[in-house]
């Protein structure tokens, strides 16, 4: 009949029953399943490497066989049993790593199954650059603040008032005299970022009423990656 002790010892290693019989299914029908077939060798498996999770699985067993029972489960016998695993859960681990990272097999569901080999999940892909350029019109004109408006124009040629997936707005501004020819490329020294398709432009301090303000956008990806730039629109600081 199981003493008080052990039926205290079986409540307080419940949790770790369910981990101490799985790893023992995952290591026996691993060691299996690597001797069958010539499969350590379809697998590149070494003989030494092979060797020690047998070793593993054989020292493995008899621990587990007497945690399990609750006649012979005692403290000494549960600290076996971590130990055990503490030794053969590394070598089962760098096995699947190993097997995992290789680029030299191709590995099977068999072999995903039976050595319990995590597959990753598919990963985002990359937002690719986008090769249109928004189309840009002010709709509001006040004193020392125009409003603007984007669309984006998808493959089919219809416009949207939204931003393509994954993509922010950068906007590009300068600003000139009235009688100042249109400013270059490395003008456009006034750039924010917009999550929007709406922005506002103000122009910056001490700008003289009547100077000519020129704005223009792309779009950019979470990679930092430009677009074309829109046609540029200008116009005037009142």
């Amino acid at each position: 009949m199981p003493t008080d002790e052990n039926r205290r010892l079986s409540r307080a290693t419940l949790n770790n029953a369910a981990k101490y019989t799985d790893f023992s299914t995952l290591i026996t029908h691993a060691n299996a399943y690597l001797a069958t077939n010539d499969n350590a060798t379809r697998l590149m498996v070494p003989a030494a490497q092979l060797a020690e999770l047998t070793a593993a699985a054989v020292a493995y067993g008899p621990a587990l066989a007497l945690y399990v029972n609750p006649t012979t489960r005692t403290r000494a016998v549960i600290a076996e049993v971590e130990a055990q695993y503490q030794n053969a859960k590394p070598v089962m681990s760098a096995l699947q790593q190993q097997l995992k990272n290789n680029a030299n097999i191709t590995l099977t569901g068999d072999d995903h199954t039976a050595l319990q080999i995590h597959i990753d999940k598919t990963t985002r892909t990359r937002v690719p650059v986008q090769t249109v350029a928004p189309l840009v019109e002010a709709y509001d004109i006040k004193h020392m603040e125009t409003r603007f408006r984007t669309a984006y124009p998808d493959s089919g040629g219809d416009f949207h008032r939204r931003l393509p997936a994954y993509n922010s707005l950068l906007i590009k501004t300068a600003f000139t005299a009235a009688d100042a020819p249109a400013p270059s490329a490395a003008d456009y020294d006034h750039i924010t970022m917009s999550g929007r398709n709406r922005f506002t432009v103000t122009p910056p301090p001490n700008t003289v009423v009547g100077s000519l303000g020129y704005v223009k956008c792309c779009y950019v990806n979470s990679r930092g990656e430009t677009g074309p730039d829109s046609t540029t629109l200008k116009f005037l600081v009142n």
